[in-house]
């Protein structure tokens, strides 16, 4: 199946720019929960301090020391998550992949390499299809030729039992009408349906 390089590459840097956006709020989320946890100790240090009339000032002063620390980097991967966020999608966006459809896979990889030989090949297949059918449509004419011979030589009360060419194609199972293309025929190829008295299989190069 042919791809289409552009979008597939749009893909896989936007699933890497995604991957990082939420790496980049994981580590946010980090860091909000540290300061908190930071916050909670310092609270619980500070009123142990209180109720308990124990010393603490060494203990409050680490926390308050580590609670900067990690505001700190809270705000650095904040920023980080901030920009990354409105950073643009991969390179070119959509309008680049817009461009690189119109301007070359659309009329290259679609066109000039799969869908013009293709139809080139359908074409030179529908006319041989012509001349055969016409070929065919002669050969009836021949013989209808020597069937009213015969029937014309053998007189009143025989003609009518000699078997006509033109009277069986009168029959849709007539191997001849069978063999021509009917406009439901056209009309269900058209709609991706393989109409049922066409074979499954052969007639590909």
């Amino acid at each position: 199946m042919k791809k289409f390089e552009a979008i597939e590459t749009y893909k896989k840097q936007s699933a890497e720019i995604g991957q990082r956006r939420a790496e980049m709020q994981r580590r946010k989320q980090s860091a909000v929960e540290e300061v908190q946890a930071l916050k909670a100790e310092y609270t619980a240090a500070v009123r142990k301090s209180i109720t308990e009339g124990k010393d603490k000032a060494a203990e409050i002063e680490e926390l308050d020391r580590k609670i900067e620390e990690a505001e700190r980097t809270l705000r650095r991967v904040e920023a980080e998550v901030n920009i990354g966020l409105s950073l643009a999608g991969p390179l070119g966006g959509h309008d680049g992949i817009v461009d690189a459809w119109n301007t070359d896979f659309y009329p290259n990889e679609v066109m000039a390499e799969t869908l013009e030989p293709a139809l080139a090949k359908l074409n030179a297949a529908a006319a041989a299809y012509a001349d055969e059918f016409e070929r065919i449509l002669s050969l009836v004419e021949e013989i209808d030729a020597v069937y009213e011979d015969a029937k014309s030589t053998l007189g009143s009360g025989y003609e009518y039992k000699l078997v006509s060419i033109k009277g069986q194609m009168q029959s849709t199972n007539n191997p001849v009408v069978r063999a021509g293309l009917t406009p439901d025929d056209l009309a269900q190829l058209a709609r991706g349906e393989r109409p049922t008295k066409f074979p499954t299989s052969g007639g590909k190069a």
